[in-house]
């Protein structure tokens, strides 16, 4: 059994098209503000099970806070790899190949960023958690090995 779990903001849009009624079941569209996208990524994690939903109303739409401050970016908790990471972004990691290539075929929303991509590959929400041993794992190719090396090498100068 899978203890995942997955919060953040939403509203459902005007008009009868927010519910779609299918044979067996019925949809609802939500709106989810960009900023909490990474945490309802998770979801597509969860899909291949049954999910418990709760819905909590927070108010008018207009009085609805977008943003709080236990899930902003600045207050996310970080790893000890911050600085390898670091490293990564400026040589271009998300460009790698192979890494290219696992960004695009698991990008769920097509405006997704390379790196909101990532943290859901990897499960996280700060890739400052993940290790180099661990992106060598996922990634199994030589360039990639390479750009790890050199970024963790940069790091224990």
């Amino acid at each position: 059994m899978n203890n995942s779990s997955a919060t953040f903001m939403a509203t459902i849009p005007d008009g009868m098209n927010a519910f779609q009624q299918g044979r067996d079941n019925v949809r609802v569209l939500l709106d989810i503000p960009r900023i909490y996208l990474t945490e309802a990524m998770k979801l597509m994690v969860m899909r291949e099970g049954v999910l418990s939903v709760t819905v909590t109303y927070e108010g008018e739409r207009h009085e609805v806070p977008m943003q709080t401050g236990d899930q902003s970016k600045s207050q996310a908790g970080k790893g000890e790899w911050g600085q390898f990471w670091k490293h990564l972004k400026l040589a271009g990691f998300e460009n790698c190949p192979g890494v290219r290539e696992d960004i695009e075929k698991n990008k769920i929303v097509p405006d997704s960023t390379s790196w909101e991509v990532l943290r859901l590959m990897f499960g996280v929400d700060s890739l400052t958690f993940i290790s180099p041993d661990e992106v060598k794992g996922r990634f199994d190719n030589v360039k990639v090995h390479l750009m790890v090396d050199q970024a963790l090498r940069k790091v224990t100068q």
